[in-house]
């Protein structure tokens, strides 16, 4: 009797909870679902439930005609795909069918292109950055280009540049652990991409 109690117990909050997560998957706002999908693939191990997430963002986004919302989602995409939770998933299916394991690399570095274009035409210099110095290690770590890392790591550079100098008062960046500046950052990135 016990047991079955417990059981059922277990059973009722186990729906619940699941429940009040749908529920609340289904009113977040497009940046609440990327950020919910940044864990679950980051923190959770959760690819599917991540992508599914990103593609609601994606709806919203279009729906509202917010093309700098759509760009986060690109960028986000692309995070998604260099994560290692999707490649431990080898037999993952893509919402983009052009996507596949052997190519998810270079597809990553197509929607940070994609990304990329809007934040510099919009003047959104750290997000510019923070694109530039992602495509700087895809290409180092991953396709061996280390031509293109240099270039996007000196781009990378010179939009913190830009940021600082449009956000004087407001210019902080969160720095890696370890580091006193932007430019040690690229420094360090540099030296190990073969750059000097």
């Amino acid at each position: 009797m016990v047991r079955r109690v417990t059981l059922l117990m277990f059973t009722f909050f186990t729906v619940m909870n699941y429940t009040s997560l749908a529920m609340a998957w289904l009113f977040q706002s497009a940046e609440e679902k990327l950020k919910v999908a940044e864990v679950m693939y980051e923190e959770r191990d959760r690819p599917l439930r991540a992508q599914v997430l990103m593609s609601e963002a994606r709806r919203i986004y279009e729906k509202e005609g917010d093309i700098v919302g759509i760009a986060h989602v690109n960028r986000a995409y692309a995070y998604f795909l260099k994560s290692g939770a999707v490649g431990r998933w080898s037999k993952m299916d893509f919402d983009d069918k052009t996507v596949n394991h052997s190519n998810r690399f270079q597809k990553a570095i197509e929607y940070l292109e994609k990304a990329l274009e809007v934040y510099e035409e919009k003047g959104l210099y750290a997000y510019a950055s923070n694109v530039h110095f992602n495509m700087a290690a895809i290409y180092s770590n991953r396709l061996d280009n280390y031509e293109m890392a240099c270039t996007h790591l000196e781009e990378s550079f010179q939009n913190h540049i830009k940021y600082n100098e449009s956000n004087l008062n407001n210019g902080k960046v969160e720095l890696l652990r370890g580091y006193d500046s932007f430019q040690e950052i690229i420094d360090k990135a540099k030296t190990e991409a073969n750059c000097y």
